[in-house]
């Protein structure tokens, strides 16, 4: 049988949480929005749209006077890109890979595993990283697809960026693993009939991870016949 990994980016591959909190401030600021760090914790790894309206409501300033949404379309659009592109100058120069992350992907390589990203981040965002992670482990071949949120029509929680990244393998859910941190992408993994595995903070309280197989605080606390095994044991 041949196996997935697929993996969630920010947090389960690369350490970003704080370049994203840099630049969700930058934006918070420039358009007069209180976001606090709370805030930001209780949404990571949501898509961005879902965000600002989540809080940006909250704070009186998603709609006009008139009722109607403060952002059009195109006016969102600008936005996100504005916020993703200070984010990628701030982890530009700050790569920081998830502990573990570079044996791990070595040793699913070399055990014949399909890699896939599914990401709630834009194309761009994912092709930095994997650029960034083919130079650190010095191939191209690590990564065999990837998913971004340009590619979907419904964000995680909905499966549908983990049944793509599985399509594109060419692979069955039941054949599939997902990594991931947060709880929208645990549960979207649950809904795509995936196994899961959740990388955790011991000092993060945002996310409780319940539907999760299993809980790590690295990848090194895994085998490649525990991953095997794993998704082997799906019903």
């Amino acid at each position: 049988m041949t196996y997935a990994a697929i993996f969630d980016m920010d947090g389960t591959l690369v350490d970003s949480f704080e370049a994203h909190w840099l630049s969700w401030q930058e934006i918070a600021k420039e358009n007069d929005i209180v976001y606090t760090r709370s805030m930001y914790n209780n949404s990571f790894g949501r898509p961005f749209k879902s965000i600002v309206e989540l809080f940006w409501r909250r704070n009186g300033s998603y709609f006009n006077p008139d009722g109607s949404p403060m952002f059009s379309d195109e006016q969102m659009k600008a936005l996100e890109d504005r916020k993703e592109e200070l984010y990628r100058v701030i982890f530009r120069e700050n790569f920081i890979l998830m502990p573990g992350v570079k044996s791990f992907l070595s040793r699913l390589k070399e055990a014949g595993f399909k890699i896939a990203i599914g990401s709630s981040g834009p194309t761009e965002n994912i092709e930095m990283v994997v650029d960034k992670i083919n130079a650190i482990m010095g191939r191209t071949d690590i990564f065999d697809a990837t998913v971004s949120c340009n590619e979907v029509t419904v964000g995680k929680p909905d499966p549908e960026i983990f049944l793509k990244a599985a399509q594109k393998l060419g692979m069955e859910p039941k054949q599939c693993c997902v990594f991931e941190d947060s709880d929208s992408g645990i549960e979207a993994a649950f809904r795509a009939g995936m196994r899961r595995v959740a990388i955790f903070k011991p000092d993060c309280q945002y996310a409780s991870l319940a539907k999760a197989d299993r809980k790590i605080q690295s990848v090194d606390e895994l085998t490649i016949d525990y991953v095997t095994q794993l998704i082997d044991s799906a019903e």
